[in-house]
C-alpha cells in the first residue's frame, strides 16, 4: 500500500498500530506519531510528526517533523 501513489490531487491515509507499521517498514513509532511517506518501492519516510509537533505546525512556528534519518545525523529533508 505504501508503494502505490495516490490518485492525482489526493492523499491516502492509513491508520495502524505501531507494531503493524514496524513490521511493514522497520520504523517504530511513539504514541500518536504520524509518519508521512513518499510512495515507492520501498516507500521513503519523509516526516515523522509527534503529538507535540501539531501545535507548532498549526501556528507555523519553530521546526518539527524531520525524518528519522535527519535526527540521526543524516541528510536534511527534501
Amino acid at each position: 500500500m505504501l508503494a502505490a501513489p495516490p490518485p492525482p490531487g489526493a492523499n491516502v491515509l492509513l491508520f495502524a498500530h505501531g507494531g503493524i507499521l514496524w513490521e511493514a517498514t522497520d520504523y517504530d513509532s511513539v504514541e500518536s506519531e504520524t509518519f508521512v511517506f513518499k510512495p515507492g518501492a520501498p516507500a521513503k519516510l519523509v516526516a515523522a510528526i509527534r503529538m507535540e509537533d501539531w501545535a507548532r505546525l498549526e501556528r507555523g512556528v519553530g521546526t518539527c517533523c524531520a525524518p528519522r534519518e535527519f535526527w540521526r545525523g543524516g541528510p536534511p529533508p527534501e
